[in-house]
């Protein structure tokens, strides 16, 4: 077996055994809200978090509670995150008045590296800071970008792997259609 092989086989590896410690729901980035039915037999309690967000506003999974909350992960150097901000402000002018809320977590960077990207790429809801990445560990975000998609209960009915039309007729009205 050749050096390569080899290190691929291992890659491969690692990628499946790591996979098998998840303990919730992971999809592939080919699919679609639509296509996904939950995968938990009794649905997973988001972890709680308290993060700011580029204006130093304090925000906690309990404000969102009775609300549809989609959570994405993301970083300004993930150019999968950056193909799927606009359709993401697309969805959230559409959902804004829906009782769904969405929150934009950034992976792991400083307020300052943040904010010139939103100047460059501006998104439209609330963008939260996670510099430690502690949230996205206790979360268990291992790809980005990765959303989380939580009913009115705070409860985790799935987790999306990838880029989506987040404003597709087919995503808007299987988020709509979250009870």
């Amino acid at each position: 077996m050749s050096r390569d092989s080899s290190c691929a086989t291992r890659a491969i590896f690692k990628i499946a055994l790591f996979s098998l410690f998840l303990n919730h729901p992971v999809v592939s980035a080919q699919d679609t809200l639509t296509d996904i039915t939950p995968r938990l037999s009794s649905a997973l309690k988001a972890q709680p978090f308290k993060l700011i967000d580029v204006n130093n506003k304090l925000h906690q999974l309990a404000n969102y509670e009775g609300k549809i909350l989609i959570v994405n992960f993301w970083a300004s150097w993930c150019t999968p995150c950056l193909e799927e901000i606009p359709a993401m402000n697309r969805a959230y002018m559409q959902l804004k008045d829906k009782n769904v809320a969405m929150l934009a977590i950034n992976f792991g960077e400083d307020k300052q590296t943040v904010n010139q990207f939103l100047k460059k790429y501006p998104i439209d809801f609330d963008v939260l800071l996670d510099e430690s990445s502690a949230m996205s560990k206790d979360w268990k975000i291992n790809a980005l970008p990765t959303t989380v998609i939580i009913n009115p209960r705070s409860e985790i009915i799935d987790t999306l792997l990838g880029p989506r039309e987040w404003d597709s007729e087919e995503i808007i009205s299987a988020v709509l259609s979250i009870k």
